[in-house]
């Protein structure tokens, strides 16, 4: 796999209301993305449902027009999420989850380095709250090793502190 496909980008989407145009696979959805930033190649997942995995954004599409970039916060899009295995590829919108569940980012610690080393300047302080909190939640990270003062600069402690702080919105 290409370092450039395992660059996930944190977003946290929600699925609009009457915007489902196919429920099982490929499932395709009109969503918001409600924080962070969306692009092909995206795995995603619902954490308050065990984690499920539903597959990966396969295209994107902002006024019937297709999106290579990233789609940003606040903006929506229609989406196309394939399985990438046969697991995913029984999951249907309406039966296994819906309206009120939040797509999340399937993030890893691969996928962190490169997305930190290559994409930085794409990401904002939104963005990097977003993928400290996502690591919390993925249990990427141990926030106690995090503000461990041998391993991490005062300042760093102090902006994951407050990230802590702040809730995820699922």
């Amino acid at each position: 796999m290409a370092e450039e496909a395992v660059a996930i980008f944190p977003c946290v989407l929600q699925v609009l209301p009457g915007s489902v145009l196919l429920s099982c696979n490929p499932i395709v959805l009109r969503v918001e993305v409600i924080e962070g930033k969306l692009r092909v190649g995206t795995p995603l997942c619902i954490p308050l449902i065990k984690f499920m995995d539903i597959g990966c954004v396969s295209s994107v599409e902002i006024n019937h027009i297709p999106v290579d970039d990233l789609v940003e916060q606040g903006q929506r899009a229609n989406i196309q999420v394939v399985a990438s295995n046969p697991q995913e590829s029984k999951i249907a919108f309406g039966t296994h989850f819906g309206m009120q569940d939040k797509l999340v980012s399937r993030i890893t610690k691969k996928s962190d380095r490169i997305l930190i080393n290559r994409h930085e300047a794409d990401m904002n302080l939104g963005d990097i709250e977003l993928l400290y909190k996502l690591d919390f939640l993925f249990k990427i990270l141990d926030p106690k090793k995090v503000l461990d003062p041998k391993k991490v600069p005062q300042k760093y402690r102090s902006f994951i502190e407050e990230v802590m702080k702040k809730p995820l919105n699922l």
